[in-house]
């Protein structure tokens, strides 16, 4: 039986993310590649993977998709319910805000709201948070 490390999980995810933005965005392969490895989530895949771990390659598409509406890799839950979000969305007048609900099988329904509850009052790094005595 394989054991995966972390470099299988950065591998991984940065392959769905990509073949994500070839379909999503109309990019060959080469740019969809440039585009997410030159970017700031990226950079916080590969920094911080390890925080991440439970987190799918959806999660780090929306990441991208909104840093490249405001330049920041933040949720769309942040965006919309931050103060943080909000004000980068009042420096982008043109980004529509959205809510994406993120549902992960491998969670009960109860922690997502209670996720979110804590997103929508600002705590960051929530995850590290509800995840660790899981």
């Amino acid at each position: 039986m394989k054991t995966y490390t972390l470099q299988d999980f950065i591998d991984g995810i940065t392959q769905e993310v990509i073949k994500e933005i070839m379909s999503d965005k109309k990019k060959t392969y080469k740019e969809a590649r440039k585009a997410f490895l030159s970017s700031k989530t990226y950079q916080l895949l590969r920094l911080h993977g390890e925080d991440y771990y439970h987190e799918d390659p959806f999660f780090f598409y929306d990441l991208w998709n909104n840093e490249q509406k405001v330049g920041e890799p933040v949720t769309s839950e942040e965006l919309e319910f931050t103060k943080k979000g909000q004000d980068l969305l009042k420096r982008n007048l043109t980004i529509k805000t959205y809510h994406t609900a993120y549902c992960y099988s491998q969670y009960s329904i109860s922690q997502f709201l209670f996720s979110s509850i804590l997103k929508i009052n600002g705590l960051s790094n929530i995850n590290k948070l509800l995840y660790k005595n899981i």
